[in-house]
């Protein structure tokens, strides 16, 4: 299957071209974005594929099956749209779009062409993930009545002053970013549950003096100080449902020891009428992890195919995916 990355940064290098990399029956065809730079950097760096700056020409290649939305999260929509309606599968990164207005209009078009819309919600795929869902189904956890999330990190705020921290571009920080992960898992164990009431706060708080905040490493960096911080970088917050009550407590950056960051084998905890109140098993196949650095090691297939392996080299662009979440309803 001939596909392409439309959006050459970070993600797309870190996790949707690694994956078809890794896939014998993926074969990139085109790496786009609107910097030539990086579309150019990236055939370079991958041996295949042609460089290219307008999207519209992607879309127009008949041979092109599938593409991967890997651009800031304003022109998701609108690329999203646009190949859906071009007769393209799409795998958008998360979050889907800024707006809830926005991601319907996209489900809407996924209804309308019947082509796939899968959204990079992959923690749902973890096998630890799964695991924790069978024990709620099979009852061994009892009545799951509160589910508390967390995700907190001392100084983890990714791309200071650029579009992970403008609002315009992102729609949010730290809840946009990394919560929907989060709640993505919770909601998901659950068996989606219809939410009743929301109620939260947001706080800019560590991020706003972008020359004096201090970090060890950061996704998608160096900072830009010459650029905009207008986005939350923490986040609390109570969703009423006709299952569980669901409480989260989530930050891009916090005064916190390590101790108290969000574990990789901990996503969530919960309160049940069982023994135990802890989501995660003590014995898993693989943990979950919602960190940078693995967040989206799993990307879809477009089409049902069957499973194989990345133990031997590729020839061309050719290489591994596995699934992500899907809009289709």
């Amino acid at each position: 299957m001939k596909v392409a990355v439309i959006g050459c940064g970070t993600i797309a290098n870190a996790a949707h071209i690694p994956s078809y990399m890794n896939n014998p029956e993926a074969e990139i065809k085109y790496f786009c974005d609107i910097i030539p730079e990086r579309a150019e950097a990236a055939v370079e760096k991958y041996g295949c594929g042609k460089a290219v700056v307008d999207y519209h020409d992607v879309l127009a290649d008949p041979e092109v099956e599938a593409v991967s939305v890997c651009t800031p999260n304003n022109v998701h929509p609108t690329i999203t749209i646009d190949a859906l309606r071009a007769g393209k599968n799409v795998l958008c990164e998360k979050p889907a779009a800024r707006t809830y207005k926005e991601a319907l209009e996209m489900q809407k078009v996924q209804h309308e062409t019947g082509k796939v819309l899968n959204i990079g919600v992959v923690n749902r795929f973890n096998d630890s993930v799964n695991l924790i869902k069978k024990y709620i189904d099979d009852g061994k956890l009892g009545d799951v009545y509160h589910v508390y999330a967390s995700f907190r990190a001392h100084r983890s705020i990714p791309g200071l002053g650029g579009a992970f921290t403008t609002k315009e571009i992102a729609g949010g920080g730290a809840l946009i970013d990394w919560g929907v992960h989060y709640l993505d898992i919770v909601m998901y164990c659950c068996g989606d549950p219809k939410v009743k009431t929301v109620t939260g706060e947001v706080f800019s708080k560590l991020g706003v003096d972008m020359k004096g905040y201090a970090y060890k490493d950061m996704w998608a960096g160096p900072p830009k100080y010459d650029g905009v911080y207008d986005v939350d970088d923490s986040v609390v917050g109570m969703i009423r449902t006709d299952g569980p009550v669901i409480s989260l407590h989530g930050a891009w950056a916090q005064n916190i020891g390590v101790a108290e960051q969000s574990s990789a084998t901990r996503p969530a905890s919960a309160c049940s009428t069982a023994r135990t109140s802890r989501f995660t098993p003590r014995s898993t196949a693989r943990s979950s992890s919602i960190s940078r650095s693995s967040r989206c090691a799993t990307i879809s297939r477009m089409r049902s195919t069957r499973s194989s392996t990345a133990s031997r080299p590729a020839k061309s662009c050719r290489r591994t995916s596995t699934r992500s979440s899907s809009l289709r309803r």
